[in-house]
């Protein structure tokens, strides 16, 4: 990603990620087919990067994304979810620890923009601890403003099962009216532990079978 060495800013959108990548790619591999895969940020900008593909004529022979959702596509009821849990003890108690470490999490993340935001201001090299939480927000931020096209072609869409039910239950994790058709294969482990063992032999080979 451009911005890793704390230097070049990070890219504004994901269509210029998108763009740049296939730059990259085309260098090594100027013609089609083209398999794409990207997992949680990533998908949405393999997704972006297939379209493109498509609007030059280009074959995208598979397109996979990994616990990747639409941006916007899912809403969580926090009233309704807050109610539930305050309704015993043992759940007024989950919340309150939830509440100190939100709070110690949210004070960390202003640090860590306002760090990001004076050496921005001052021109100076990124520092290396600031790097993951600089390239994060400007990420977020994109993905935020990203509205996706449609992509005239299959894709298949790998999901982690230990997740937020509102999450698992909602259609094609999003996309479902933005491909020609999506393939929503189940895989063990949350968004983080798919990508470890075990858990990556089976997303391994899930992904070999297509």
């Amino acid at each position: 990603a451009r911005g890793v060495d704390g230097v070049d800013a990070p890219f504004e959108s994901i269509e210029e990620m998108a763009s740049a990548y296939l730059e990259e790619l085309r260098q090594l591999s100027p013609r089609g087919p083209y398999y794409l895969c990207g997992y949680c940020g990533g998908g949405i900008v393999a997704f972006e990067m297939a379209r493109m593909l498509q609007a030059a004529n280009e074959h995208v022979a598979f397109l996979g994304l990994i616990d990747t959702y639409r941006p916007d596509s899912v809403r969580l009821p926090r009233l309704a979810w807050l109610s539930r849990v305050s309704a015993s003890i043992e759940g007024l108690s989950y919340l309150a620890r939830q509440t100190r470490r939100g709070l110690k999490r949210n004070k960390d993340e202003l640090s860590q923009r306002a760090a990001v935001r004076w050496h921005g201001a001052t021109s100076e090299r990124m520092p290396h601890e600031l790097r993951e939480a600089w390239l994060t927000e400007a990420f977020f931020k994109a993905a935020r403003h990203y509205r996706p096209g449609p992509f005239a072609g299959d894709m298949v869409a790998f999901r982690a099962l230990d997740a937020n039910p509102i999450l698992t239950s909602t259609p094609a994790l999003g996309w479902a009216d933005y491909a020609r058709r999506v393939d929503v294969i189940d895989v063990p482990g949350n968004h983080l532990t798919l990508a470890l063992e075990p858990n990556a032999a089976v997303l391994g080979q899930q992904l070999l079978s297509q």
